[in-house]
């Protein structure tokens, strides 16, 4: 299916142009003064739910922060322990002389705690072991911080980053430097980590993991759907030693879920109140604004028809309002403006009377102007003009065109024997008998003066202009209008007709003067006769006739 550009860019600009109107319109500005009044309530109102989720976001992250802090306690608390352990080992007889298989078994006898892995070593000055709790271990190398065993103990014990052990468990290790230069060792397991885990999952739902100096998770333990830390909120604490840390986070939307539930529900609240408030707003601007404005707008559209009987309703409009103030000016402006109709068409109806009579006498002036007042022919005026006009016509269709002239035989004669008024009824019976002629529309009879009459015949064929003077010559004939003085002894005419091809720039007074001819001989012919003179249609040259192709 095709659509114009032109009908989308007219959708377009209908478009425009509506929205224009309503942002113009009382409703729009309804409508926006009051979001702009609610919106304050609007604004706290988001305000106070974004306050109170940062407040929870805190809340959590310090929560998260005090856990791992607890879980950075009980690996101190085991680092204690193991250093009690150390302690009691380096004073015992058999394990301070370093005898291989008496120190060895005592190591492998101790039950001090079960942070302690079970493999206590002895170093030598240079970090082989000499003693173990594992004789496999026996003979081997550590690299590990050493003291001098004549500080105290606080500052002879070290504690050592954490390292993967051949069981794939991260494992650190503590030592305490002792007489003879001997350091003893112990290795601390995760089990105080997953003692601190349970615990703390038996409380709430959380990810617990140790993390290494460079941040590389060495255990992992919880939920395992909490994701990257820009979906946690997280809290860590240090851990003594090569800066190992411990890491406690929680799911952000599990965190949230009771904030984003409660502002779920107060934006719901918010959104209906908004439409609330904007929905009175309305009801109540178009029963007080728009709807007497409306009414006051239907009262200017009838007065803009023309209609000055409209008038404002009072009981539609509050009495203590503007409208009704208004509403009063319109009807005393209708009552002055009806009033001024009726002066108006009163005045209006004498105009029109007096333009009728104008037009009347216009007329009957025209009829004057062109028609003869006895006969009711037209009048020689009327007849120039119309031979003018035809003949330029005939000129430009080039189609030939005659005139018949007419003469009363002796018709002084008639008058001074009967008398004017006599003549004058011969006049109009003559002329009645000619109107018979202008067969056509055309066609144009008229009185020229006197007892002479002619015949207009515009676009005539030639062969026709002698049946239509035979045809006037005997209708006036036939009428028998009686008159003695005469050997017929009725009225008779003479008649002279003649037929030319009109050309441009020429005059039709020749057509004229060639039908005077004509009745010149018909008269010296012996009256009451017909001569018809016809001219031959004009050659036609090669040169006209390629313009006429």
């Amino acid at each position: 299916m095709k659509i114009a550009v032109g009908e989308i860019r007219g959708f377009s600009a209908r478009t425009r142009n509506g929205f224009a109107h309503f942002l113009g319109s009382i409703r729009a500005r309804l409508f926006i003064f009051f979001l702009i009044a609610i919106s304050p309530l609007a604004l706290f109102q988001a305000q106070t739910l974004r306050d109170a989720r940062s407040d929870r976001i805190n809340e959590a992250r310090s929560v998260a922060a005090a856990e791992a802090e607890l879980g950075a306690a009980a690996y101190r608390e085991a680092l204690d322990r193991a250093r009690t352990v150390l302690a009691l080992v380096s004073r015992t007889p058999p394990v301070a002389t370093g005898d291989g298989p008496t120190c060895g078994a005592y190591l492998r006898g101790v039950d001090a705690s079960r942070d302690i892995a079970g493999d206590i070593r002895v170093l030598d000055t240079d970090g082989r072991v000499i003693c173990a709790s594992d004789e496999r271990l026996v003979g081997r190398r550590m690299s590990l911080s050493r003291a001098s065993s004549g500080q105290e103990e606080d500052t002879r014990f070290a504690v050592e980053g954490f390292s993967i052990d051949d069981a794939g468990q991260p494992v650190s290790f503590v030592s305490l430097a002792g007489p003879g230069e001997k350091l003893y060792v112990a290795a601390i397991d995760a089990g105080w980590f997953r003692r601190f885990a349970v615990e703390l999952s038996e409380r709430r739902s959380a990810k617990v993991l140790l993390a290494s100096a460079s941040g590389t998770p060495l255990i992992v333990f919880g939920e395992s759907r909490i994701g990257a830390p820009g979906d946690a909120i997280a809290g860590s604490a240090s851990l003594p030693g090569d800066g190992a840390s411990v890491v406690v986070s929680s799911d952000l939307a599990s965190v949230l879920a009771d904030i984003d539930r409660l502002a779920l529900r107060g934006y719901t609240i918010l959104i209906a109140l908004l439409l609330l408030v904007a929905l009175t707003g309305y009801v109540v601007g178009r029963r007080l604004l728009l709807a007497p404005i409306d009414d006051l707008r239907q009262i200017a559209d009838s007065f803009a028809s023309g209609d000055f009987t409209a008038r404002a309703v009072s009981d539609r409009f509050n009495a203590r309002s503007e409208f009704a103030v208004l509403a009063s000016a319109f009807n005393g402006m209708a009552s002055a403006l009806e009033d001024r109709k009726v002066a108006l068409d009163a005045a209006q109806a004498r105009l029109d009377a007096k333009e009728a009579e104008l037009v009347a006498a216009n007329l009957r002036l025209e009829a004057l102007a062109h028609s003869d007042p006895l006969t009711g022919l037209a009048n020689r005026r009327r007849f120039d003009e119309s031979l003018e006009e035809a003949w330029e016509r005939m000129a430009g269709d080039g189609e030939p065109m005659a005139v018949v002239a007419i003469d009363i035989d002796h018709f002084k004669l008639y008058n001074d024997n009967y008398g004017h008024p006599a003549g004058d009824r011969c006049l109009k019976q003559v002329a009645d008998a000619l109107a018979i002629a202008a067969l056509r529309s055309e066609d144009l009879v008229a009185r020229c003066g006197g007892e002479e009459f002619a015949v207009l015949l515009p676009g005539l064929p030639p062969e026709h202009l002698g049946v239509v003077a035979e045809i006037v010559r005997t209708q006036v004939f036939d009428r028998v209008l009686e008159r003695a003085d005469t050997p017929l002894g009725r009225v008779t005419v003479s008649v002279g007709a003649a037929l030319v091809y009109p050309c441009r720039g020429g005059s039709p007074e020749a057509l004229r003067i060639a039908a005077d001819r004509a009745l010149y001989e018909a008269k010296n012919g012996g009256r009451n006769r017909c001569v018809v003179h016809v001219d031959p249609p004009p050659e036609i040259d090669d040169a006209r006739l390629r313009v006429a192709l």
